[in-house]
């Protein structure tokens, strides 16, 4: 049960964290001022990964199976089930208001530009995923912290093994998005 109730709360703040992601998007494509919409779209995108990173958190799923008594095991699945949809959900929505601007910008006629930037996007988050997962840095630590931020990147980028998880990431995000992109239909 200890498990479960602590399970209850780093899902929670990662969750949050996963939403800001949506909602920083929804302000930015909302907000007239161009400095505070400069300022809003960095925050937003220091913010995009932890949608998506929540998937990345099933690595726990295993090593707490094992530890828990099998007649809590649904509550530990649910568990688990939810974070992973909330993720794909708040990632695929935080993903499409970068999408939407893009099309509705000064690019939108070139719809080649405008898929290339998603795609380069898509990686650009799975190294964001990258930073928090295996340098385990937050996403706040860019702005309070660059130096940190700076090294940590540097480290990933000299590893082979990082590199690679970060073009299999960067591929599945790439392929989730464009899967469900025609699917999104949001008015706003």
């Amino acid at each position: 049960m200890d498990i479960l109730l602590f399970n209850v709360e780093w899902m929670t703040f990662n969750i949050i964290l996963a939403f800001l992601g949506v909602i920083l998007g929804i302000v930015f494509l909302y907000i007239k001022n161009k400095f505070l919409k400069t300022i809003i779209f960095l925050v937003w995108i220091l913010y995009l990964p932890n949608t998506i990173y929540l998937i990345t958190d099933t690595q726990h799923f295993w090593g707490q199976w094992l530890k828990l008594n099998p007649s809590l095991h649904w509550y530990l699945l649910i568990q688990y089930i939810v974070l992973v949809c909330i993720g794909v959900i708040t990632f695929l929505l935080s993903f499409y208001l970068l999408d939407k601007f893009l099309t509705q910008s000064k690019i939108k006629k070139d719809k080649s530009l405008i898929i290339f930037i998603l795609i380069f996007m898509n990686y650009l988050i799975s190294f964001g995923v990258a930073l928090g997962r295996i340098e385990r840095l937050n996403s706040y630590e860019a702005i309070i912290n660059p130096l940190k931020v700076i090294s940590a990147s540097l480290k990933l980028l000299s590893s082979p093994e990082a590199i690679i998880a970060i073009i299999i990431f960067g591929t599945f995000t790439n392929f989730l998005y464009f899967f469900f992109r025609k699917k999104i239909k949001i008015k706003m």
